[in-house]
């Protein structure tokens, strides 16, 4: 079964992406789906290779890596042996809550006191003396700091996993010529028409084209919903 010569312009629930009627290549082309599964949807809008010649298109994801969501390992190591407050600084200090202990707090009380402030963009979870702190949002992040102040209370975190910005993949060395038409499903012999020229929604996209992208298909024209 083949795909080529749909006209469906739609993406997820039921999305024109593009202005006009664009212009596309007179010939189609085999969507290389290496590494895809059966039944998997390529959007429309994806950033394509087409090889007129060959026959052939080759897809490139707009992501080169996803974004990571922080997630801050505390230990309590020692408890508390005065009155006072700890100090828990999340992000390099954008999120900073005081947490009060009372003398003779063990490890796994302080951290449950800990657990159960709020802190703002983070979950924060207790078992025994280790507080996990889970960013809401992905995204790099600066290191977490513990203060015990005078409490005599100590503590360390770790970095379990470091938070990472999206990466976009860089076109400056790929030759990609146009988007792809409509939605294609994968399937053994998943064909597709690239558009060349026209005018696209881009906040409709899958994702946002980069720059170096854009500069390889200067006839099309991006535009956002008001």
């Amino acid at each position: 079964m083949s795909d080529y010569g749909r006209i469906v312009k739609e993406y997820g629930s039921g999305k024109n992406i593009w202005v006009d009627v664009p212009k596309v290549y007179p010939v189609g082309g085999k969507i290389n789906t290496s590494g895809m599964t059966p039944g998997d949807v390529i959007p429309a809008g994806s950033i394509c290779a087409l090889n007129t010649a060959a026959g052939t298109i080759d897809v490139y994801s707009t992501i080169s890596s996803d974004a990571v969501a922080e997630v801050d390992t505390l230990t309590i190591t020692h408890a508390a042996t005065a009155n006072g407050n700890v100090t828990i600084s999340l992000d390099g200090g954008a999120v900073s809550v005081s947490v009060a202990v009372s003398n003779g707090d063990d490890e796994p009380t302080i951290a449950g006191k800990i657990a159960a402030k709020t802190y703002t963009g983070w979950k924060a979870v207790a078992v025994g003396a280790v507080v996990t702190f889970t960013a809401d949002v992905k995204g790099a992040k600066t290191a977490p700091t513990f203060s015990g102040g005078s409490t005599g209370v100590t503590g360390s975190f770790v970095v379990t996993v470091s938070g990472k910005d999206v990466v976009y993949t860089d076109f400056s060395a790929i030759n990609v010529n146009g988007l792809l038409y409509n939605d294609v499903i994968v399937n053994e012999y998943t064909t597709g028409t690239v558009v060349y020229e026209g005018m696209v929604f881009e906040d409709m996209l899958e994702a946002p084209i980069p720059e170096s992208a854009k500069a390889k298909m200067p006839q099309i024209t991006y535009f956002k919903h008001a």
